[in-house]
């Protein structure tokens, strides 16, 4: 009997002792999980533009970003998801937009959401030649509505008075062409081709000189005498 009595402390300790442990594993399992979710949760930067939004996640998966987010993406719009060092990683939004080229012509529009007017020109399908020029330049980076114009260049030659030079023109008329190099026609002169008429690379240009004198001459003119009887 006094044996029992001595045990009932004892249990009573055990029974404290288990619980206490139990409470120690259910506190250490619950400070892993819930490092575990932090370690798994990800900072999300996004960026559309001048807005930024922030959100933190466990799911990377673009589409669930942005769904969470509230970011809604449009036809040719595109994302670029990058992960940064600790738990960060930040998402740019790059819009699409329409570039203008103008060329031969002719306007065409693209779209892109990123690149250079080089691939603008790519995309449209426009040759460019070396003689030509690009405005703006090649490597320029593309912005919304931007408008690109690409000037041809020719080759031709032109004989003035029987004398023949090869000069660069712009595109345009031949007109445009003679005043462009500073070549001036009287209202007499003549061309071979029409002033209004497309410039084209080796074209053959002749220009005649027409020119009018006057000119004066003194003749003796022979008489003779008649005689008249009354």
């Amino acid at each position: 009997m006094w044996q029992k009595e001595k045990r009932k402390p004892l249990v009573k300790r055990l029974v404290k002792s288990l619980r206490l442990l139990s409470f120690s594993v259910m506190g250490a399992v619950c400070l892993s999980a819930a490092l575990s979710v932090t370690a798994l949760t990800k900072t999300v930067k996004i960026t559309d533009g001048e807005n930024t939004t922030v959100i933190n996640t466990m799911n990377l998966d673009q589409n669930a970003i942005l769904e969470q987010a509230g970011v809604e993406l449009g036809d040719n719009d595109k994302v670029v998801l990058t992960e940064t060092s600790g738990n960060g990683v930040e998402v740019s939004i790059m819009r699409a937009f329409n570039v203008n080229l103008e060329a031969d012509g002719d306007v065409k529009s693209v779209v892109f959401s990123e690149g250079t007017v080089a691939d603008a020109l790519k995309a449209a399908n426009i040759k460019v030649n070396a003689s030509d020029s690009v405005t703006p330049s090649a490597g320029t980076t593309l912005e919304p509505d931007m408008k690109i114009k690409i000037k041809r260049w020719y080759t031709i030659s032109i004989n003035d008075a029987g004398k023949t030079v090869s000069k660069d023109v712009p595109e345009g008329t031949v007109a445009e062409a003679l005043e462009f190099l500073g070549i001036k026609l009287s209202p007499t002169d003549k061309l071979n081709v029409k002033s209004d008429s497309k410039v084209e690379d080796n074209l053959k240009l002749k220009i005649n000189r027409i020119t009018y004198k006057t000119v004066q001459s003194k003749k003796a003119i022979a008489f003779k005498e008649v005689e008249k009887k009354n």
